[in-house]
Order: C-alpha cells, then structure tokens, then sequence
C-alpha cells in the first residue's frame, strides 16, 4: 500500500494530462482515486457526467437556466407583488411627470 500511495502523485500527472489532452481518460482518473480510498469522500450520482462534453454541457444549461430565471424575475413576479419590470415602470412614470410629459394642453 505504501508504494501504492507512493505512485499517487506521478499517476494523478500522468491522468491531468491525458485528461486535459483528450478528455478520454475519465474513467481511469475515477478507478485510481477510488483504489486509493477517495471512492467514499463523495458519492457519485448515476447520471454525473462522464465526459468533459457532458460537464461542458450541464454547465452551459446551468447558466442559461439562471439567466432565463433572472428574465423572468424581471417580466413578472412569483410572489404576486411588483416586478423589477413594473417598479421600472413605475419610476420612469414618475420621472416623466415630474418633466411634465403628461400635461395637457
């Protein structure tokens, strides 16, 4: 086992760069680190992805999800009260007055 651990670091090295090189060496990086008693330090969820593609592509969904939210948080509200979009509104209105844009005649 010491030797074992001993190699570790050169192994890790060697897993970076085929991983940074291509991607392909996920599976490999996971076997190593579960040999050397990381498997229990944070379970993996069946649907994880198992490519950098895959990673690439959660986290672009993850950010458009959050961009979308913040849209939507400006369009209207979810707590029945005013929306950015009508507290907007509502300044620019009276902005606007106060310039007399709304005085007849």
């Amino acid at each position: 086992m010491d030797r074992l651990r001993s190699l570790l670091p050169s192994a890790l090295d060697r897993l970076e760069e085929e991983i940074t090189k291509d991607g392909g060496a996920w599976q490999a990086a996971a076997k190593l680190l579960e040999l050397a008693g990381a498997g229990g330090m944070a379970p993996v969820s069946p649907d994880a992805p198992t490519t950098a593609e895959a990673v690439l592509d959660r986290d672009v969904a993850h950010r458009w999800q959050s961009i979308l939210r913040g849209v939507v948080g400006l369009l209207g509200s979810d707590s029945g009260g005013p929306s950015l979009l009508d507290e907007r509104r509502e300044r620019m209105m009276a902005e606007y007055k106060a310039a007399g844009a709304f005085e007849e005649g």
